[in-house]
């Protein structure tokens, strides 16, 4: 029997070629993707620019677990005028409890220059922290805090000391205690400089502040929690308004600095983290 040799097989390409594109339609091809562009980019960078700004927001709110620093916001309104003036006395409002009533800040008439004070944003909205919790040389918290978050940061007597700009934002003010030295902690919003660090001893007392609910001179206006005299922060150090210690100031010792969270752990392995606050007692002022 002959053998018949069958043709060898050739793949389907290799008898049909593809014929170029005619030159017109690939440049109508590049100006209609140049025209969609031109028409939707703006709206499209604007997309861009919204989704990373969602980024940055749920990366600044990532759960890190901070205590006790949530608002305290209230519902209680002045009696009207939350400023009054009756003869030789003064009252500014200060808030409403639920067993006292409205209370106020009692002052003089010269004490307050009313026009620079700003509407009450309410009593302790900020609450500030008397009983700080701290973790130091690291901690389940600090252990959760993104590199690239900001720090205010200082050195007392050889302790690096950390405390978190989302914390500070949320309680404005830090009462204070390392290694017995008792400090006020006054947060300063960017870009202004950094926080304030205040003495807060006065013959032999220490004192304990509080926000008053209202902004003076453009300064968040403060209180003593013991007197209930009313503070600011001046060039020269934090002013008292009112009350017993009228006139008298506590010494600023020095402003902190921001840094990136990365930079002063590594730095500083031993630090003092600020991250929270004990609220398990409640202050009777509040």
């Amino acid at each position: 029997m002959s053998s018949h040799s069958q043709p060898p097989i050739e793949s389907s390409a290799s008898g049909h070629r593809t014929k170029p594109a005619p030159r017109g339609v690939v440049l109508c091809g590049f100006v209609a993707l140049f025209g969609f562009l031109l028409y939707q980019g703006p709206s499209l960078w604007d997309e861009v620019k919204a989704l990373r700004r969602e980024l940055t927001v749920m990366d600044t709110n990532s759960v890190i677990g901070y205590v006790g620093i949530s608002p305290n916001p209230s519902s209680a309104q002045p009696p009207g005028n939350c400023y009054r003036v009756e003869g030789q006395h003064a009252q500014l409002w200060a808030g409403w409890h639920s067993e006292q009533g409205h209370r106020w800040f009692n002052t003089q008439p010269t004490d307050l220059d009313q026009n620079q004070l700003s509407n009450s944003i309410g009593r302790d909205l900020f609450r500030g922290i008397d009983l700080p919790l701290v973790e130091v040389g690291g901690g389940p918290i600090s252990e959760r805090i993104p590199d690239h978050h900001e720090v205010e940061a200082m050195l007392l007597d050889g302790q690096a000391c950390a405390y978190p700009i989302l914390v500070l934002d949320k309680v404005l003010v830090v009462n204070d205690e390392i290694d017995g030295t008792p400090l006020l902690i006054l947060y300063a919003k960017p870009p202004a400089k950094g926080s304030s660090i205040f003495e807060t001893v006065l013959d032999g007392q220490r004192l304990h502040m509080g926000f008053a609910g209202y902004f003076y001179k453009n300064q968040p206006l403060l209180y003593d929690r013991s007197t209930e005299g009313l503070w600011v922060e001046q060039e020269q150090g934090l002013l008292s308004l009112s009350g017993p210690n009228r006139g008298r100031i506590l010494k600023r010792l020095g402003r902190m600095h921001r840094v990136r969270w990365d930079d002063w752990s590594q730095q500083y392995r031993d630090g003092r983290v600020l991250i929270g606050a004990d609220r398990a007692v409640a202050s009777a002022a509040l």
